[in-house]
């Protein structure tokens, strides 16, 4: 999931139909858009962060 919303929303997150291993989801309230993976590792909280800070730093239009 990546954050690129409103700072301080509390997403209300609608996500896609799963069809493989990730689904996309946009926030109701807000906009985002995250990437969700439709089976959750061990790890997978940390993946998240790691994955939010790199998709803050694209520009807009990569955004999806």
């Amino acid at each position: 999931m990546q954050n690129n919303g409103e700072v301080g929303c509390v997403h209300y997150w609608i996500i896609e139909e799963a069809r493989g291993p990730t689904s996309r989801g946009r926030c109701k309230n807000c906009g985002a858009r995250g990437i969700f993976p439709n089976t959750v590792s061990a790890n997978w909280h940390e993946q998240q962060k790691a994955e939010a800070s790199i998709f803050q730093s694209l520009p807009y239009s990569q955004k999806g």
